[in-house]
């Protein structure tokens, strides 16, 4: 082996058979290696690399599943048309992909998707037909088997090889004074981990032929890891489980949400350890592992309907989302398993990738509609309770009743597992949008705040150039027209930051200026107060106060010249772009100059912070700025 490593006519000949095997599977990584490169270099806009990064890994995993289903020597047509295929889905994925930002649904059906097509690789080469579903069950556990040592080994290689020409490059930079730019770390890993780790770990992969002759093979080193370290693990949390469903029934508590994600990870936790052992489970020295596989399954009944308490629970009291539909679903097909295990006759370990990415499939692509129609209804029902309907659309509260809504549910001792009604409305808003865009919520407004929000969003971008309502922003506009902002601010303090970054500051000229001075200043109190002396005078030559509260900048030049500067009007253009973005955001260089009988003034701003809590007004938190004065 360690032979073969270091002959270049192995590795060459293994690199083609790679290839020969896994063309299309080779290019969509390359692709997805040179898109990432580019957005290191800053080539590509990164929303539009995402969404190609996206496809292409889509496209990636297609291929594989393609290469791997087929007959080694299948016709090169058939391989030419089905590749054919594969790319054309990939591009539909990306035309399907909104035009605009990525959203958080977005990358939630890819992620679901491709965990789908990760399950699909681990039984694509086997047959799944009734009449031999039971023929090659160990050949199916030795095949899943390569593909994990495969992904750790490939893992393992990647990291070495990566930290050690990154070891290669800082030498080459410190010894011979070769500046060598930081990306290049970047793209080393991006290389190593895009393409040569999926060319190692293709290379490994058996095919169709060996995957139904090979033998079981059983790493020692597996079983020790199993049976000391994973096994005992699982056994800790089902103790743990039951005893929380103990003390659920001594205090009548019953369970929380998080508690469903526990019981689900455990389950899953359980069922990798006992499919990692599968081979042995029977042996003479395996009855550890036998008692664990008759058991385990037993176990799980009462974490199952604790699961299903819990989820059931909170889609009562708060209705579906994405998140509790596809942890019911899992929980229906955890149940399923489960009863699978305990009273089949024949156990076949095929049904669990099988049956858990058809469970994925129903999974998003029903949890979107029913989460919608749900957390709709529930944002009606809450609306209807606060007399906020009128024909069925959504009109403002009264304040009257908003303030009497707030208070008595502040007072009311039984709510305490509850959020204020009000507050789980405006979640509902900020819900939809984010989740189901803007469209699902518009259709629910009265006709005449929609008119409004137009209005209110048209101005906004007429006011600033390049800018764009964001999904907060304009949730915080239906808040403010339906009049239930003021549930959030009683509820908690809602904090702001602004800071800007990426100056665009141009060249500035000081000809014809004696002195230039820059400072950077920070709020630590009322006010900013910085002295700067004449070079060889003792005499203050330059005095800058800033105000925070009143943002006035004084300019104080050799005691008897005083400049005002009203930092309200100056800034004034950058913060309706502060206004208009995440947080950070271009600032824009203000220059303002101004004379008196014997001085002139040149005041460069540079850069600002500022912050802002619920409705306050803005706060001016720090100014970075250059001072160029001239005697007249």
């Amino acid at each position: 082996m360690i032979k073969n490593f270091f002959s270049i006519t192995y590795l060459i000949r293994s690199l083609n058979n790679v290839v020969d095997r896994f063309p299309l599977s080779i290019l969509f990584a390359g692709a997805i290696c040179v898109l990432m490169s580019g957005t290191i270099e800053n080539h590509f806009e990164e929303e539009q690399g995402q969404k190609w990064m996206m496809s292409l890994y889509i496209g990636f995993l297609l291929s594989i599943i393609v290469y791997l289903g087929l007959p080694r020597y299948a016709k090169p047509k058939l391989k030419i048309w089905l590749g054919a295929i594969v790319v054309l889905l990939s591009l539909t994925y990306f035309f399907f992909l909104p035009q605009t930002d990525l959203g958080i649904t977005d990358g939630v059906r890819f992620l679901f998707y491709a965990i789908v097509l990760h399950l699909i690789v681990a039984f694509i080469p086997f047959n799944l037909m009734p009449a031999t579903w039971h023929d090659d069950v160990n050949e199916f556990w030795e095949y899943n088997k390569t593909l994990f040592l495969r992904f750790l080994s490939g893992g393992l290689y990647t990291a070495v090889l990566w930290g050690g020409l990154s070891l290669a490059v800082l030498a080459i930079d410190q010894l011979f004074n070769v500046d060598i730019d930081y990306k290049v770390y970047g793209h080393l890993f991006i290389w190593m981990a895009g393409l040569f780790n999926t060319v190692f770990f293709l290379g490994g992969l058996p095919s169709n032929q060996i995957i139904l002759k090979s033998e079981i093979a059983y790493p020692k080193g597996l079983k020790i890891f199993t049976q000391y370290v994973l096994l005992p693990l699982v056994v800790i949390f089902i103790l743990i489980i039951h005893v929380y469903i103990i003390k659920i029934l001594f205090t009548n508590n019953w369970p929380k949400g998080w508690v469903t994600y526990l019981v689900l990870s455990l389950s899953i936790s359980g069922m990798l350890s006992l499919l990692l052992v599968w081979p042995v489970r029977n042996e003479e020295h395996g009855n550890w592992f036998a008692s664990f596989s008759k058991y385990f399954y037993s176990a799980l009944v009462l974490p199952i309907i604790v699961l299903f308490i819990a989820i059931f629970k909170r889609i009562n009291d708060y209705g579906f989302t994405e998140n509790r539909f596809t942890v019911l679903v899992l929980g229906i097909w955890l149940a399923g398993i489960v009863l699978y295990f305990l009273f089949s006759k024949y156990k076949n370990i095929k049904l669990i990738p099988l049956s858990l990415a058809i469970a994925g499939v129903v999974s998003f692509d029903s949890s979107k509609i029913v989460s919608k129609t749900s957390q709709q209804q529930q944002l009606l029902k809450i609306a209807s309770q606060a007399d906020m309907l009128m024909e069925e659309k959504l009109v403002p509260i009264d304040s009257v009743k908003l303030e009497q809504y707030i208070l008595d549910f502040r007072n009311d001792s039984t709510n305490v597992d509850r959020m204020n009604p009000i507050v789980e409305f405006n979640d509902k808003l900020s819900y939809l949008v984010e989740w189901h865009g803007r469209s699902a919520l518009l259709k629910l407004l009265n006709p005449s705040i929609v008119t409004k929000l137009n209005g209110n969003i048209q101005r906004q971008l007429a006011d600033c150039e390049n800018c764009k309502v964001y999904d907060y922003q304009f949730v915080e506009m239906v808040r403010n027209e339906l009049g239930t902002a003021k549930a959030m601010q009683n509820y908690q303090t809602d904090y702001k930051n602004y800071y800007s970054t990426n100056h665009k500051s141009s060249l500035v000229s000081v000809t014809g200026y004696d002195f230039v001075a820059s400072m950077d200043a920070g709020k630590s109190g009322s006010a900013y107060e910085s002295n700067l002396s004449f070079p060889n005078d003792t005499l203050t030559a330059l005095l800058s106060e800033i105000d925070w509260k009143a943002q006035q900048l004084t300019l104080t030049i050799a005691e008897d010249h005083i400049f005002n500067f009203d930092l309200n009007i100056l800034l004034a253009e950058n913060i309706k772009i502060a206004l208009n973005g995440h947080g950070d955001f271009e600032f824009k260089q203000v220059v303002e100059v101004k004379e008196q009988a014997k001085c002139r003034v040149k005041l460069i701003i540079e850069g600002m912070s500022m912050y802002q809590t619920n409705d306050e007004p803005l706060t001016l938190s720090s100014l970075k700025f250059s001072v160029c004065i001239k005697w007249l």
